[in-house]
């Protein structure tokens, strides 16, 4: 990974917004690095890394391609929004650039019945946490937001589709106010995924 980054910054020759790591089809175009072959080199090298961190876990390159095509395949619909929200919003507004596909996968594997997350926006990570978790048959995940500078009260978790909000328990608000109420009525959750400005010791 190291050799690589070498060879990316003394091949890139043109200025460029800082790459994101999103590996499948429906990337912000304009994080695209203006060389494509340069650009498909990253990505390579990224798939790679990220099986390596996969197999640590237990998830071996055959079954992490498996829940990727998977992936893919079953989050159509929400792809498909999440190419409407990228031409209706200003691209200040997008926020950091998420890898769902890793979620899909991670839920996939641990089969988790209670997820927790912080940090909503426009529920893109949501809805590829809950499309692992209708696959899997479980439970229920719990999203707690703030609205931001990147999306509004209106805005939150608009890429989820109706068809797995049956799922999903969403509650505006302060997290460090929400979180803490939330974690006294549930009696035990088994992954919580940490993606807003929360600081405090829980």
């Amino acid at each position: 990974m190291i050799l690589f980054e070498y060879f990316y910054y003394f091949l890139k020759k043109t200025a460029i917004v800082e790459p994101c790591y999103t590996i499948s089809y429906y990337d912000f175009p304009e994080t695209y690095l203006k060389s494509r072959k340069l650009e498909l080199l990253r990505r390579k090298f990224f798939w790679h890394y990220l099986i390596i961190h996969f197999n640590k876990l237990g998830i071996n390159k055959k079954e992490f391609v498996y829940l990727y095509s998977e992936c893919l395949k079953n989050c159509k619909d929400i792809i498909r929004r999440i190419y409407e929200i990228q031409k209706r919003v200003p691209r200040l507004r997008y926020g950091g650039f998420p890898n769902p596909e890793i979620f899909y996968i991670l839920v996939r594997k641990i089969r988790p019945k209670i997820v927790v997350e912080t940090g909503v926006s426009f529920g893109i990570t949501s809805s590829f946490i809950l499309q692992a978790m209708e696959e899997n048959g479980f439970r229920t995940l719990y999203s707690i937001d703030l609205p931001f500078q990147f999306a509004t009260k209106e805005e939150v978790g608009m890429a989820v589709p109706k068809r797995l909000r049956h799922r999903w328990n969403l509650i505006l608000g302060d997290s460090k106010i929400e979180l803490p109420r939330l974690l006294k009525d549930l009696d035990s959750i088994d992954v919580f995924f940490h993606d807003s400005l929360l600081l405090m010791n829980i």
